[in-house]
């Protein structure tokens, strides 16, 4: 089974990604920042189906992350699929701004998934357990939304 992304997505631009974000993944203990980088991609296999990182919906979200990553995202919204750093950097924007807090706050993986999709897909942790078993980390409480 071949994977879509393999040629697009890199971790080269996942890292470049990474410089305009210094605290995801290094707030509290080792075993917390394990847990969000395993929070952030669990999210972003269930959400892309395991093609990518998370998706941007919604003008409220492309207008803001235009003006943080400097993309149009508002009116060429194809970019964020188009353009590997774009497509990390939105995911990781999206994430930073709505999600690292509830994480930094000890929320954990349970209320990330309402945070995402609000009550729609509350109770999957499958895909946490995977990245948090690669991680050798814990799943952690707070798993309910």
């Amino acid at each position: 089974m071949g994977c879509v992304g393999k040629s697009f997505y890199t971790r080269a631009a996942f890292i470049n990604a990474l410089t305009l974000f210094s605290t995801f993944g290094t707030v509290g203990t080792t075993d917390d920042s394990k847990r969000e980088i395993a929070a952030f991609f669990a999210h972003a296999t269930h959400e892309t189906g395991c093609r990518g990182p998370l998706q941007l919906s919604w003008n409220y979200n492309y207008g803001p992350a235009r003006s943080f990553i400097g993309f149009d995202g508002l009116n060429n919204p194809e970019t964020v699929a188009t353009d590997v750093l774009v497509s990390f950097k939105s995911a990781l924007w999206f994430w930073m701004r709505n999600i690292h807090p509830l994480m930094t706050s000890g929320q954990r993986f349970g209320v990330t998934i309402q945070a995402i999709n609000s009550d729609l897909e509350c109770g999957g942790k499958e895909a946490a357990t995977n990245y948090c078993n690669q991680l050798g980390v814990a799943l952690g409480d707070n798993l309910s939304c």
